[in-house]
């Protein structure tokens, strides 16, 4: 009868350790391993490529680069080959997957990025591996085209992020998102083309200066443009705000006042005609942002106050108030533009406004009246950020 229970006794205790190990596996789980550290290696230069020490430069860039992934812990030191000849590695003649084994073996690192850079052309080409220093693997292999050498950085960045496993969509996609996440701010300075349109005949001239404001986010945009009446007796302000709700797209209001006086201007010349507006038009549109260099936007929306007033030298006069629930589609306005960044501060912006006021005549029961103002302008921008790039 003892044996029996002894049996049993063991049988529990085998049991309870079972369990008890089988607790603490789930509960306690392993430590993560931390992250490789790697090195990176003087790159090999294959002919000039406009920048001198070009071989030190590029991994110096490359390690703030890399560290900016998070992915790896890097070793802050470019390790030169000098340095290593020094330390009689003997490293002379070996390939880049034997030399980083070396050179991993030495100064205990997981991996190794080694590199060349050349100019073919106008075209500068920088290649990176990122070898394994125990298996002599290549895990990671990334290469970068440009032909200005102020973009070094940047692309530094991208061959980083690839040497780090970032494909180049989510790469491009990241970058976008980095960029535009950025709050800029902003001032325009250009001029208009100005096209107005009656009843009777067109008439156009040169706008006078336009000048604007401007603030870019993440989530918000906000622009206020108007033109100054140095030049000619018109003028126009319009102030837009667009929330994104998604990366690239955004929807927006906007709001523009528009006063014009064309009494100078041959209209009915013969007859000594001449027409002055107003209208206030509220809009609502989407902007689109193609890349961290490209946007656009539309917008469209009623003239909710207008006036038109046409007057002659002989003293005839009458006033016309344009009313858009009465005639929607001769009140209206557009709002159109696109903007492309030069480089980090510049950019050219083209913009099309359009607004219109449509009412009954006051020469005729069964006539109305129509008067719309166009600017198409172009404007220079100056932008600066706060934020580090």
């Amino acid at each position: 009868m003892s044996e029996i229970r002894k049996s049993v006794y063991m049988c529990k205790s085998v049991v309870g350790v079972l369990l008890l190990g089988l607790v603490l596996s789930v509960s306690v789980p392993a430590e993560e391993a931390g992250a490789p550290l790697v090195g990176v290696k003087e790159f090999e230069v294959k002919n000039n490529i406009g920048l001198d020490n070009a071989e030190e430069i590029i991994p110096e860039v490359l390690v703030s680069k890399l560290k900016e992934t998070g992915k790896y812990e890097l070793s802050e030191r470019v390790l030169l080959d000098k340095v290593l000849e020094e330390q009689e590695l003997q490293i002379s003649g070996l390939t880049d997957e034997e030399t980083a084994a070396k050179v991993g073996e030495f100064y205990n690192l997981d991996m190794v990025v080694s590199g060349s850079a050349m100019q073919v052309g106008s075209t500068i080409t920088i290649s990176g591996r990122l070898i394994d220093t125990e298996t002599t693997q290549i895990v990671e292999a990334a290469m970068v085209r440009f032909e200005h050498l102020d973009l070094l950085e940047k692309k530094l960045r991208e061959l980083a992020y690839g040497l780090a496993g970032w494909n180049a969509a989510e790469y491009e996609r990241m970058e976008v998102e980095r960029q535009l996440s950025r709050s800029r701010y902003g001032v325009r300075v250009g001029s208009a083309y100005q096209l107005n349109s009656t009843a009777a005949e067109p008439s156009s001239q040169w706008a006078s200066l336009s000048f604007g404001l401007f603030y870019h986010s993440r989530l918000f945009d906000i622009e206020a443009l108007g033109n100054i009446p140095l030049t000619s007796n018109s003028s126009h302000f319009t102030i837009s705000g667009i929330y994104y709700p998604f990366t690239r797209l955004g929807f927006g209001l906007a709001g523009s006042y528009l006063y014009d006086d064309i009494s100078g201007d041959s209209l009915d010349k013969a007859e000594g005609l001449g027409y002055t507006a107003e209208y206030f038009t509220v809009f609502g549109g989407v902007q689109y942002r193609v890349s961290e260099l490209l946007r656009a936007n539309f917008y469209i929306g009623p003239t909710i106050l207008g006036k038109i007033e046409k007057h002659s030298e002989a003293g005839g006069f009458g006033k016309v108030d344009a009313d858009f629930f009465k005639d929607p589609l001769g009140n209206f306005g557009v709002y159109f533009n696109v903007e492309y960044s030069l480089n980090e501060n510049m950019s050219l912006m083209l913009s099309y406004l359009m607004q219109s006021g449509e009412g009954q005549s006051f020469e005729a029961a069964d006539e109305t009246e129509y008067l719309s103002s166009s600017y198409l302008s172009i404007a220079a921008g100056y932008s600066f950020s706060l934020e580090q790039s």
